[in-house]
């Protein structure tokens, strides 16, 4: 028999911890998703996408074309182009939900009131 202070499902404990969480979730979709939308178009970005169209039709940075940065974002945005396709709309709504997706992530691990947890791993982890 369950007592009135225990949940051993926890069903209840998720919703409490997940209703702020989502809400954070949501106001960084509508502040983020619109920004990454609407921006002016810079040099780097075009530069960019066009190294993840060219890995997306099989050539290779270093190989194949100049790339001075690290390969990785060109192979990411070349995976997100093979699965919705190529345009200017996939490859900001990806970078948006992507800083949405970052800022959710920094909101879940800062620390709150009463979590020793990370102040002790910050104390710890600090020179």
């Amino acid at each position: 028999m369950e007592t009135a202070g225990s949940n051993p499902t926890g069903r209840l404990g998720w919703g409490r911890r997940s209703l702020p969480s989502l809400g954070v979730l949501l106001g960084l979709s509508l502040w983020l998703v619109p920004i990454s939308l609407g921006r002016l178009v810079d040099a780097d970005e075009g530069y960019l996408l066009m190294a993840a169209r060219l890995v997306s039709e099989g050539r290779w940075p270093y190989r194949d074309f100049f790339l001075p940065q690290v390969p990785l974002l060109p192979a990411v945005f070349a995976t997100v182009f093979a699965v919705f396709g190529r345009s200017w709309l996939v490859a900001r709504l990806f970078s948006g939900l992507v800083a949405v997706a970052m800022g959710w992530l920094v909101y879940r691990e800062s620390p709150r009131p009463g979590d020793r947890a990370p102040v002790y791993l910050r104390l710890r982890c600090s020179p």
